[in-house]
């Protein structure tokens, strides 16, 4: 390559040219950064354009033409932006308060602009950004507030990148609840805010000790606050105003509400008195709460005694209160301060005493019913009236002295007499009046005339008390407004009518029967109607004939009747009428018996009440209906010879029947069941069908009958599969449809040979087959299209699908390698399946050695990609045709050598027990550390660097010494790094004053 080049992304490539000869050109480069080409002109290959994707790019540039298989290449770096993360956090703090620092990860940075500077880069006053090891810290304390939209360049290698967030800074609120406040517990809810104030505050919220209720609790001039039952009871109630800023700390102030408990006073009850009675005590109900001090005043002019009393007070009404009728009492309590007086008021009604006058006593008839009582009747004085009885009859306005009425019970009529009782109801504080007076009740009359009878023109004089009777009176007399003549017409059981021609002209009578009432009841009459019927006639009319077909007939033709109340047909059969009591509309619809019975007998009869029924009769004769079955449908093709159209066809109670069409083919046995067949014509064939239709010649009166077919003309089909198909097993399913075509088709269907899935097999544009394992591994499989038409043979062709197997490279399990190693082997589990021809390459900048070996192909990694951590490794096998390439990858992780420094040695005293061993330790690039002695004794937290403890063995002190070790365990590919250092262990001394000893006090020293 001309050239070896670095670049931004995005930037431009300098040309990378390389001089060939002997090519004629070049094949599909492989390994250029997305948005670069190569291009072969005159012996050079050009290669050209603007990365869009960073990384180490080894190119591969295959020559084409002449002899040999060379490739071009070469390696492009493309490094990526920078770029910065978003901010750790978006705070909002109080003003010279400090910031919990903020962090911005970044990558491919070397710093940033303005670091360490105070205020720069629109951050608050007191805050600045440093950038170390990738990451940009804001840290200070900001002196002002406002919101701060800072924005950080970085500095370093490729793009323009700036960090950017939002620091919200605010000022600390002050709070002043105001001054103290009185109240009256009845006062309710009272504005609170006088003298309150707030600064700096985003909300304020008033709160209380209280359980009372607050109105624009965030208000600070409407705020409202009602003392609940508890405050009251607990006199008094602290306000607290609390003003929030967001990021400072809220400001509080208090103040105090004092409850005073309002008077209470109950006046109590309302009271009566009666104008002739004594002085009455008002106190009833009476009350008053938190003061002792009470007066009783009123609006009239009576007469109180101890009008400073809740229980002795009286008060006697004067001459003007008595005709007012009532005067209003009130009871003041003193409040006390800030309290107001609060009184409580009743009334005392005055009433006059009441009088009655129930009126004259009342004779009536038990027939009529609700009677009028009030005549004679009179109250004065009254709150109200009422009437009552000692019986058990129904009042209606029973507390009125004009509408009242008083409907005796049969209990009443049965007593013959009521007491009626007028009560003045008196007006509160005075008596009831009361006065009575007497219903008498005399039993109405009561005929009854009996059910209405009938009879003939013809007959005797009729017996006509059937069902009559008379209560409550003896004397009784049938009329009627006839000209008949009547025989005991004074008698309930003998009397008889016998009707005059005028009657029977009329055809009826109305019979009256009269029973005479006893004073003060009217004579009862009670009525029935003599029906007085003519003898009835009947015609059935002409007998009839009809077929098992023709279904309900009307039998009506030729019938009548004369003098009838009513006809009704009737038949010895089981069949159905409709309007049966009709001379005009009746039908009959014979049953299956009927017909198989073949006659039946109808009746006609006429009926009139009070006479004997007329009856006439005539016959049905039912012939069964031909019924001829054509059977199916059937089909026959162009080609086909004359084709037997009788099958399921039949012919019942006729065996005369002919074979016709709607075509213009030929029949042969045309009166045939069995026989008969039929050959198309051309025009019948250019139809597609033609009509079967079987007559049967029906019996009379039945009417030929007859039952149609279709028999269905199909076109021989045609089918073409198409063209042969490759696929490679990778591809699943396909298309098979290409170059397939059918005609006079009523259906396709695709089959194969293999076992593999159709989609759509019905159809010739849209079916899919996806070959199965089976179908892969035999590498062809035919498929076959079969065209269908109804009576023709099935058109079928085929055509064969070859299946070549997909390339299957497999790179093997990740593995991993040392920094400090050399190159390392990485087809450890890697095959490739289906072609021999393979490639390793990475995404890293690394080298390889046998890089189209399956076993041999090792990759040193680069310092780039020790940097990174670890690269992609891919393996591409090259598909054969119709196949693509196949790729598989997997992971190379590059550790780090780790390191480990146990520390400074250690001195200790025996007697010191467990001690801290990590001072001076310390390991780098470790997946783990781990500490070790070749003494006995106790480690806890063995696997820290900073709180591991060691407590010596009794074998460790006599030792004298233990030899520490420090492991850090490498991460996967690397070695495990070792260091020690000793702990010297001193035995500590040991004292013994030997046992307790006892000495007097009187003796010398001991």
């Amino acid at each position: 390559a001309s050239s070896t080049p670095t670049l931004c992304i995005s930037t431009p490539l300098t040309n990378i040219t390389h001089a060939t000869t002997l090519a004629t050109g070049i094949g599909v480069a492989t390994g250029l950064p997305a948005g670069v080409t190569a291009a072969w002109a005159a012996n050079v290959i050009t290669i050209s354009g603007t990365p869009t994707a960073s990384g180490v790019f080894a190119y591969s540039i295959p020559l084409t033409g002449g002899c040999g298989s060379i490739n071009a290449t070469g390696t492009i770096t493309v490094t990526a932006n920078m770029t910065a993360a978003a901010a750790s956090s978006t705070p909002t703090l109080c003003n010279n308060t400090p910031l919990t620092n903020i962090t911005h990860v970044t990558t491919l940075a070397t710093g940033i602009s303005n670091s360490g500077v105070l205020g720069a880069n629109g951050l608050p006053a007191g805050v600045s950004a440093t950038w170390a090891a990738n990451v940009i810290t804001i840290t200070g304390t900001p002196t002002a507030s406002g919101v701060f939209a800072y924005s950080i360049p970085l500095t370093g290698s490729c793009g323009s990148i700036n960090a950017t967030g939002i620091i919200t800074v605010t000022a600390a609120p002050t709070a002043v609840a105001g001054t103290a406040i009185a109240t009256c517990s009845s006062d309710g809810a009272i504005n609170i805010t006088a003298g309150s104030s707030a600064t700096n505050q985003a909300s304020i919220l008033w709160t209380s000790n209280g359980t009372g209720t607050f109105v624009d609790a965030a208000s600070l001039t409407t705020c409202t606050y009602a003392p609940s039952a508890a405050d009251i009871t607990a006199g008094t109630v602290i306000l607290t105003l609390t003003a929030t800023n967001a990021g400072c700390t809220d400001a509080i102030d208090t103040k105090t509400i004092t409850i005073t408990v309002a008077a209470a006073p109950v006046a109590g009850t309302a009271i009566s008195t009666c104008s002739t009675s004594a002085a009455v005590n008002i106190t009833a109900g009476s009350s008053a709460t938190n003061s002792s001090n009470i007066t009783w005043t009123s609006d009239g002019t009576g007469t109180f005694t101890d009008a400073t009393s809740l229980t002795l007070c009286t008060y006697l009404p004067s001459a003007a209160d008595i005709a007012l009728g009532s005067v209003n009492l009130t009871l003041t309590e003193t409040g006390n301060a800030p309290c107001a007086n609060v009184t409580s008021n009743k009334t005392l009604t005055i009433s006059t005493p009441t009088t009655a006058v129930a009126g004259t006593p009342i004779a009536t008839c038990s027939s009529d019913g609700a009677i009028n009582i009030t005549a004679g009747s009179s109250a004065t004085n009254q709150a109200s009236i009422l009437w009552t009885s000692n019986g058990t009859g129904t009042f209606v306005d029973a507390a009125s002295l004009t509408t009242c009425t008083y409907a005796p019970s049969a209990a009443d009529i049965t007593a013959g007499t009521v007491i009626l009782t007028l009560t003045a109801i008196a007006n509160a504080g005075c008596t009831d009046a009361i006065d009575t007076k007497t219903i008498t009740i005399t039993v109405a009359a009561a005929p009854v005339a009996g059910t209405a009878i009938s009879t003939c023109s013809t007959s005797a004089a009729v017996n006509i008390t059937t069902g009559s009777s008379a209560t409550n009176s003896s004397n009784i007399t049938w009329t009627s407004d006839g000209t008949g003549t009547f025989t005991d017409a004074t008698s309930l059981t003998l009397c008889t009518y016998l009707p005059s021609a005028a009657d029977i002209a009329l055809g009826s009578v109305n019979l009256t029967l009269t029973e005479t009432g006893n004073a003060p009841c009217a004579n009862v009459t009670s009525n029935k109607t003599l029906t007085i019927s003519t003898p009835s006639t009947a015609v059935a009319g002409t007998p009839i004939a009809t077929c098992s077909s023709d279904g309900a007939i009307n039998i009506t033709a030729g019938s009548s009747a004369t003098n009838q109340t009513s006809i009704l047909w009737t038949s010895n059969g089981t069949g159905t009428f409709v309007d049966a009591a009709s001379l005009t509309t009746c039908t009959y619809a014979p049953s299956a018996a009927d017909i198989t019975a073949g006659t039946v007998i109808l009746t006609l009869t006429a009926t009139n009440a009070g006479c004997t029924d007329a009856i006439d009769t005539k016959t049905i004769t039912i012939t069964v209906a031909a019924a001829p079955v054509a059977g199916t449908a059937i089909s026959t093709c162009s080609t086909s010879a004359a084709v037997n159209i009788t099958a399921g066809s039949s012919a019942t109670n006729s065996s005369n029947i002919t074979w016709t069409s709607d075509g213009t083919g030929t029949f042969t046995d045309a009166t045939s069941l069995t026989l008969c067949t039929y050959l198309p014509s051309a025009a019948d064939i250019a139809l597609g069908s033609v009509n079967l239709t079987l007559t049967e010649t029906g019996n009379a009166p039945c009417t030929n009958v007859t039952s149609n077919k279709t028999l269905t003309i199909s076109i021989p089909p045609t089918a073409v599969a198409g063209t042969p198909i490759a696929t490679c097993s990778s591809d699943g399913a396909i298309n098979i449809t290409a170059g397939s075509s059918a005609t006079n088709q009523t259906s396709i269907l695709w089959t194969s040979n293999g076992t593999g899935t159709f989609v759509d097999a019905a159809s010739l544009t849209t079916c899919t087959y996806a070959p199965s394992a089976a179908d892969i591994t035999a590498g062809t499989v035919v498929l076959t299209l079969t065209a269908t038409n109804a009576g023709c043979t099935d058109a079928i062709d085929t055509k064969t699908i070859t299946i070549t197997v997909a390339a299957a490279p497999v790179a093997g399990t990740a593995i991993s390698t040392c920094s400090t190693s050399a190159a390392v082997n990485i087809t450890a589990g890697s095959s490739a399946t289906n072609s021999s021809n393979i490639t390793w390459t990475s995404d890293g900048t690394g080298t390889f050695t046998d890089a189209t070996s399956l076993t041999l192909c090792t990759y040193l990694p680069s310092a780039a990609d020790i940097a990174l951590g670890s690269v992609n490794l891919t393996l591409t096998e090259t598909g054969n045709a119709p196949c693509a390439n196949v790729t598989s990858n997997k992971t190379l992780t590059i550790s780090i050598t780790p390191t480990a420094v146990a520390g400074t040695p250690i001195a200790t005293c025996s007697s010191d027990g467990a001690i801290n061993i990590t001072a001076g330790s310390s390991a780098t690039n470790q997946a783990s550390i781990l500490w070790t002695s070749n003494g006995t004794g106790t480690f806890v937290d063995a696997a820290s660097l900073t709180t591991c403890t060691y407590a010596p063995s009794a074998a460790d002190i006599t030792a004298g010494t233990v030899v520490l070790t420090l492991t850090a365990i490498a991460n996967t590919g690397c070695t495990d790094a070792i260091d020690t250092k000793t702990i010297t262990i001193t035995v500590a001394p040991t004292a013994v004053a030997g046992t307790a000893i006892s000495t007097c006090s009187t003796s010398a020293a001991v």
